[in-house]
């Protein structure tokens, strides 16, 4: 006896396959959507900071931290002009790596010290089988 096939246009298509064809419906795989979405939001932080002003900027930003510095004093501090500035601390808000917030007629930025932290987090905790301790600046052994 051969099935029938729902008609394709129909809301049901979709649902009923797997009731239809069950020798060729997969079984559901389980991902670990928490690890994903970390593993990608590291990733952009890493792409965002591989650029050299990028990282030069955010290193003068995590120096003054916690104080905040106007983008006009950090774009003379670094001598970068201010258009090409103001791309770089776009890239590196997109990662939550530095938030801004306004001030009068200026833009203060800083180091956003909670992704920073996660992001330390995540790049040690992935090192020596989980073991973070043997990643401690302070510990001298080689961890690998």
């Amino acid at each position: 006896m051969q099935k029938e096939l729902p008609d394709k246009s129909s809301k049901r298509v979709r649902n009923s396959i797997p009731a239809l064809f069950p020798e060729i419906h997969c079984k559901p795989q389980y991902f670990h959507y928490r690890r994903i979405i970390e593993t990608k939001t590291a990733s952009q932080a890493f792409a965002a900071l591989a650029h050299p002003a990028r990282l030069e900027v955010f290193r003068a930003l995590a120096w003054s931290s916690p104080e905040p510095i106007a983008a006009g004093q950090l774009a003379e501090q670094l001598a970068i002009p201010a258009n090409t500035l103001s791309f770089h601390l776009k890239e590196l808000s997109h990662t939550g790596l530095v938030t801004s917030q306004r001030a009068g007629r200026s833009i203060l930025y800083t180091v956003s010290p909670g992704t920073v932290s996660a992001l330390v987090d995540f790049f040690v905790g992935h090192c020596c089988q989980g073991r973070a301790e043997l990643c401690d600046p302070k510990n001298t052994k080689p961890c690998c």
